[in-house]
């Protein structure tokens, strides 16, 4: 049976989003609770009916990204050293999972501001964890191919420029051509 959204799930949702592109475009210190409230003809109080403050709505926004990373690096963890097919994998569902999660990598990517509001959650540890995963070796030039290999995965992802399509699955094999690429020797 499908369940049809509560007029209140509506607003809270139309919130989420609203606040996503302008925590996202503006800042998250810099958007303010009745700027996102009067984009959707709702007053400060009403977005706090919703929400118990901005850092909720920020969790709220990011929380899916993150816990979703964390189960695909605790995975790639749990599978060991990763070989060349395995790096190709890993990298296919961190792009797929980051096009999913577009507006969140975007806005943790662009405002430090942002990151540093998080609830008992470090980016640092992140990239660090995929940096492992992607250099088997733990020399200097495979540590900077792995950053540089994300790096090749976020940009297209957090760049202005939104007609980049990434829903398009031969948009998604380019961006994982792109990162394979710098990591090979």
């Amino acid at each position: 049976m499908e369940h049809r959204l509560t007029k209140g799930e509506k607003t809270r949702l139309a919130i989420l989003r609203t606040a996503s592109v302008s925590f996202r475009d503006r800042g998250y210190d810099v958007a303010t609770l009745e700027e996102i409230g009067a984009q959707l003809g709702l007053t400060r109080s009403a977005v706090l009916h919703h929400f118990g403050g901005k850092s909720d709505i920020l969790q709220e926004i990011v929380s899916p990204y993150l816990h979703s990373l964390e189960a695909l690096l605790d995975r790639a963890e749990r599978e060991g050293p990763a070989g060349t097919r395995e790096r190709r994998r890993f990298l296919t569902d961190l792009v797929d999972l980051m096009s999913d999660h577009r507006f969140a990598v975007s806005l943790l990517s662009r405002d430090i501001t942002s990151r540093a509001k998080l609830e008992n959650h470090h980016l640092a540890d992140v990239t660090a964890r995929c940096v492992r995963i992607l250099a088997p070796r733990r020399d200097e030039a495979a540590k900077i191919r792995a950053l540089a290999a994300f790096g090749a995965i976020t940009r297209p992802l957090t760049t202005d420029q939104h007609d980049i399509e990434l829903r398009d699955p031969e948009s998604r094999r380019v961006l994982v051509d792109c990162a394979v690429a710098v990591l090979r020797h």
